[in-house]
């Protein structure tokens, strides 16, 4: 197995759940994190990120966080963005999630000239978030994160960005989410906890420092034709594959006041559309 080490887990969980101590009365907001992504044996980027107090936090403020992203070069720069969503939540219980993007260096809605991911192998992709934090009201939440075996709770995409649009790569394991009315193909977290330790693997975490990742994800590969990878294009003309543009990982996010007292959250698909080409 290449990339960062795995430790292997009871195959139950996978949509990520946050659990908090009593002395906080709601999850509170992630404000630090440090987020790695490899590919096979080879770690891309490895930064820090302290989230801003933002409200709503709904993803649109974006982090740069690495500036001159060549990990892959096919043209002259990016930079790898990252933004964060997660909506208010009630007593117990919330989602959130977490967008990856290569795009332009000055703006995160256009595309940049390097992708995220190569696309001429196989070597699989690996998400770490360590040392990723709570707070409510300026205390620290003690909390679980988690997922559950569930097809109706989206745990991770990958999306391609061409000369018009972006549509979603058709990855192993994908299934159809509608978000709103738009058709989208994201892996479900049933892929993450079915027992398979070599594709879709979660690592769970808990308490005030929390290191959890999305393993052994496979990337998009090149169609047996040495075209770009395949992509889902449900109800969409003239759809063409471009690079890799965006990831996004997610997680349900819930509060444990007493020990063993777990919620489900369901998240549905976790993609937003926000993007647009100007």
């Amino acid at each position: 197995m290449s990339g960062p080490a795995l430790k292997l887990v009871p195959a139950a969980v996978v949509a990520v759940c946050l659990s908090s101590a009593t002395h906080a009365a709601v999850i509170g907001r992630p404000v630090a994190l440090d987020i790695a992504v490899y590919q096979g044996g080879t770690e891309l980027f490895n930064e820090s990120v302290s989230v801003a107090p933002v409200d709503p936090l709904d993803g649109t403020f974006r982090y740069k966080i690495v500036d001159d992203y060549d990990a892959f070069p096919f043209g002259t720069v990016a930079s790898v963005w990252l933004s964060v969503q997660m909506p208010d939540p009630d007593e117990d219980q919330s989602t959130i999630h977490f967008y990856l993007r290569g795009a332009n260096p000055s703006n995160p809605d256009l595309l940049g000239s390097n992708p995220l991911f190569t696309l001429d192998d196989t070597d699989k992709i690996t998400a770490t978030i360590s040392n990723l934090r709570f707070e409510d009201g300026g205390n620290p939440s003690d909390v679980s994160v988690h997922h559950y075996d569930s097809d109706v709770m989206a745990g991770a995409y990958m999306m391609n960005f061409d000369a018009t649009n972006s549509y979603f790569y058709d990855l192993p394991q994908a299934v159809e989410f509608m978000v709103g009315s738009q058709h989208t193909q994201q892996v479900p977290h049933s892929a993450f906890v079915d027992g398979d330790v070599d594709n879709f693997v979660f690592l769970p975490d808990s308490g005030t420092s929390l290191d959890i990742g999305w393993y052994l994800m496979p990337s998009p590969t090149l169609d047996p034709n040495g075209d770009f990878p395949f992509t889902y294009t449900h109800d969409v003309a003239g759809a063409s594959p471009g690079k890799v543009f965006e990831m996004g990982l997610a997680a349900s996010v819930s509060i444990i006041p007493e020990p063993a007292t777990v919620g489900v959250c369901l998240l549905g698909g976790l993609a937003c559309f926000r993007r647009r080409r100007s």
